[in-house]
């Protein structure tokens, strides 16, 4: 599982446009941090640091933060939603132009259905290659896996959810927001693709 994890945030950070890494400001900076900016460094790719969970008061380690040697530094909260505008600029300003213009005309496809049903499985073949980690464990796939292609002139949106069970079975708040994650899909795709699996 280790090992997968870090070749999809091998495939992440070699793919995206704009990399922001996020700390935790009011823990100050921590070994891991450093660590992670390094090997973005080693690898020739700018970043933005959000230094999360400050409020508009709340003093942090700020020197220490630009040791780390980011293209911007924001403070931000989440929770509060300060500094996330400021957040949002800095990542727009540094989109390619062809990313800020994308059409509108995707076309999104959500597969979803119960735990380790195959559709990560789904996704990969779909797309010709291994995007979301497969194993046999349910509830590996936590949160919305997103890949865009093109085929035959048109762009698609491929969205791979957790799994969905019953309310009554759903206990541990990571799953809660898991499947509240997924039915948010189902509401917003174009088209949802119910993955089962058919017994032998």
């Amino acid at each position: 599982m280790n090992r997968e994890v870090k070749r999809q945030v091998q495939i992440a950070q070699d793919e995206a446009k704009v990399i922001v890494l996020v700390v935790d400001g009011s823990a100050g900076l921590q070994p891991l941090d450093e660590e992670i900016a390094t090997r973005l460094r080693r690898a020739g790719r700018e970043f933005i640091v959000a230094a999360n969970k400050l409020d508009i008061k709340r003093k942090f380690g700020e020197a220490d933060f630009h040791k780390l040697g980011a293209v911007a530094l924001i403070p931000i909260s989440a929770e509060a939603g300060t500094g996330v505008d400021e957040l949002l600029e800095a990542i727009l300003s540094r989109l390619p132009l062809d990313e800020r213009t994308k059409r509108a005309d995707v076309l999104s496809l959500a597969i979803v259905g119960r735990p380790n049903v195959g559709k990560s499985s789904m996704m990969n073949y779909l797309l010709g290659h291994a995007r979301a980690i497969v194993t046999s464990t349910p509830g590996t796939t936590r949160d919305v896996i997103e890949e865009s292609f093109e085929l035959e002139g048109g762009a698609y949106r491929l969205l791979d959810t957790a799994g969905i069970r019953r309310k009554p079975r759903v206990s541990e708040p990571v799953e809660y927001y898991s499947v509240t994650r997924a039915i948010e899909q189902i509401k917003h795709c174009d088209v949802a693709l119910v993955r089962s699996r058919v017994s032998a």
